[in-house]
C-alpha cells in the first residue's frame, strides 16, 4: 500500500456564493486516496481560529500534521458551465525552506512520494521547491500542481500568467496543469512544448475531454467518462493525488493516468448522485 504525502495549505473556499467550506489539496485528495486503497500523510497549515476546517482530514486513512499560521488562505470560485472564475481574499502564509526541513521532512519520512498542492506563487517559491527536493531525495517522486506556478501570489481575481521562476522545474518529477493553466504558461498541447519544460512527467487535465500525459518523448491522450456536474472544484487535486499514488505503487505513467481519470469520474458520479 502506497503512502502519499500531500503538502499544502488548507483553504477556506466559497463556491458559487455558498458558505465557507474546507478547501486545499489535502482536503480534496483524501477521498481519492481512499478510493484507490492508498494512505495519506497530510501536512497542512490553517489560520488561527479556523482549526475546525481540519476536521475533515481526521480519518483512519490519513495522518495529519497541521501547523497553525496567522491567517487562512481564502478563495472564492464561481462556476459557469465549463468556465470558472476565482478570486483570492487572503493569501495565507508561505512555506519556507526552513520549515520544510524542520517540520515537513520528519512528517513525510515514511511516505513513498510527495505531492505539493501549491495554490499560488506565494505558497512555494523556487527555493522551497528545492528544499522539498532535498527532502524527497533521489528515489521518491516529487510532484507539483502548476497552480503554484501560473497563479500570481496576490489577493484579487486570479489571472494566470507565464511569469514564474522556471528554476523550480528542475526539481520536479511530475507537473500537473489544468488546460487553462498550460495555455497561460505559454504552452501548446503538443509534445515539443510540454517536453521542453524538462519535467519527466507532465499532465494536462482537459475536463470532459480527459487528460494529456507527456512522458519519455510521447504524448498520450487519457480518456475519461463524461459526468455532468455543476461544481468540479478539487477534481484536479484528486487526479494528481491518484496519479502520484499509483506511480508510487509501481504503475507506469499511462496506467497511473488512466486510473486517475477513472477515479475522478467515480467521485464525480458520487457527488452527482
Amino acid at each position: 500500500m502506497a503512502v502519499i504525502a500531500i503538502i499544502g495549505s488548507t483553504a477556506k473556499d466559497r463556491v458559487d456564493g455558498g458558505p465557507p467550506r474546507p478547501g486545499g489539496t489535502p482536503h480534496y485528495a483524501l477521498d481519492a486516496i481512499k478510493l484507490v486503497g492508498s494512505r495519506m500523510v497530510a501536512v497542512t497549515k490553517v489560520g488561527r481560529g479556523d482549526e475546525a476546517l481540519l476536521e475533515g482530514l481526521r480519518s483512519p486513512t490519513a495522518v495529519l500534521h497541521p501547523r497553525v499560521s496567522p491567517s487562512t488562505l481564502a478563495f472564492s470560485h464561481v462556476n459557469d458551465g465549463d468556465e470558472r472564475t476565482s478570486s483570492i481574499a487572503d493569501m495565507g502564509e508561505p512555506w519556507t525552506p526552513a520549515e520544510i526541513r524542520e517540520w515537513v521532512a520528519p512528517a513525510v519520512a515514511r511516505c513513498d512520494a510527495l505531492h505539493v498542492g501549491a495554490l499560488s506563487r506565494a505558497d512555494f517559491l523556487a527555493e522551497s521547491v528545492a528544499a522539498l527536493r532535498e527532502v524527497a531525495g533521489p528515489d521518491r517522486l516529487l510532484s507539483l500542481d502548476a497552480q503554484g506556478l501560473v497563479r500570481p501570489g496576490r489577493c484579487g481575481p486570479v489571472v494566470e500568467d507565464s511569469h514564474f521562476d522556471r528554476t523550480a522545474l528542475q526539481h520536479l518529477d511530475v507537473l500537473k496543469f489544468a488546460e487553462i493553466e498550460a495555455r497561460a504558461a505559454g504552452l501548446t498541447l503538443e509534445v515539443e512544448s510540454l517536453g521542453a519544460l524538462g519535467v519527466p512527467e507532465v499532465i494536462v487535465t482537459l475536463g470532459r475531454r480527459g487528460a494529456l500525459l507527456c512522458f519519455d518523448g510521447v504524448l498520450e491522450h487519457i480518456d475519461s467518462d463524461v459526468v455532468e456536474v455543476t461544481d468540479a472544484t478539487g477534481m484536479g487535486d484528486r487526479f494528481a493525488a491518484v496519479y502520484v499514488a499509483q506511480r508510487a505503487a509501481g504503475d507506469e505513467p499511462g496506467s497511473a493516468a488512466s486510473r486517475a481519470a477513472r477515479a475522478v469520474a467515480e467521485l464525480l458520479r458520487r457527488e452527482a448522485a
